[in-house]
């Protein structure tokens, strides 16, 4: 959604004709916008680098759109008020495809899933090192990750691709790297699977912040939400330690409020049916 109100589409990670016969769309640099008020699509000029895919992008306070490509570390950024195309400086290393990057409250942007993450930082139109997930983020056979979100305390809770959940605090400055602290994990499976980090998977799920502060996410036995899903709530105080309650749907709750003397027991959840499937869901009464 850009800041004007309209929506933009751009890429696309399958185009060549899939599940479609002839194909409709093959263009993997092209751009649309799309004007709620006229109700019409406008073609924008394509990308010219030519790789959009499905590459990881922001939109910048100022409402220009910095995005990676999908062949290797170059960033181009497009201008939706003029219709133009500019050249950004290259990340790191490696492409953005499959990565996630993340606006800061400051107004820099965090690409936290590559190797050695980064901030790109609009004034001087640079990218400079950030601090470290203490977990690898991103699944490097496949190139997939997990989805972020921002917590109301200005936060970053990040999910890795095998299920580990890490929450990121933005230094005192722009360019300040930040720190990373090491949060719980995914549920345990409810069958076997490979997953080095012992728990359900994370790879390419979605999540968002709901209200109330909580997180609602999906994660299952296997990638790309194969097998079985389980979920849970998190419950975070510092007189009992963090855990899960199994659900359907999961709640990362990193600030429940409850009596300190409490941990969440049998009495805070209740038994549900939704089409015909049991599910755990937690439930808090605030103090």
């Amino acid at each position: 959604m850009l800041k004007d109100g309209r929506f933009f589409i751009a890429g696309g990670e399958y185009l060549t004709g899939y599940n479609l016969t002839p194909p409709t769309e093959t263009n993997h640099a092209a751009l649309e916008i799309y004007d709620p008020v006229a109700n019409v699509w406008a073609r924008q000029p394509d990308s010219p680098l030519g790789g959009i895919g499905d590459v990881a992008y922001q939109i910048l306070t100022d409402g220009r759109i910095l995005m990676g490509y999908r062949f290797g570390a170059q960033v181009e950024i497009f201008n939706p008020a003029t219709g133009t195309w500019s050249t950004g400086p290259n990340k790191g290393a490696g492409s953005s495809t499959e990565e996630t990057w993340s606006l800061l409250p400051n107004g820099t942007v965090l690409n936290w899933v590559a190797p050695q993450p980064q901030l790109y930082l609009p004034a001087s139109n640079s990218w400079v090192n950030a601090t470290t997930p203490p977990v690898a983020m991103q699944n490097t056979q496949d190139l997939e990750t997990g989805p972020a979100v921002f917590l109301p305390t200005g936060k970053l809770v990040a999910f890795g691709a095998f299920g580990n959940l890490a929450l990121y605090t933005p230094g005192p400055t722009t360019s300040g790297p930040g720190s990373w602290t090491l949060g719980p994990s995914a549920p345990p499976p409810a069958q076997p699977n490979t997953n080095p980090n012992h728990s359900q998977y994370m790879e390419d799920v979605p999540a968002c912040i709901e209200p109330n502060g909580k997180v609602l996410f999906v994660s299952s036995d296997e990638i790309f939400g194969h097998g079985n899903r389980r979920a849970g709530i998190l419950v975070r105080r510092s007189s009992c330690p963090r855990r899960w309650a199994r659900q359907e749907l999961e709640f990362f709750a990193p600030r429940a409020r409850r009596s300190p003397s409490s941990c969440l027991d049998a009495a805070d959840i209740e038994r549900m049916n939704v089409a015909g499937r049991s599910y755990h869901r937690a439930r808090y009464s605030a103090l």
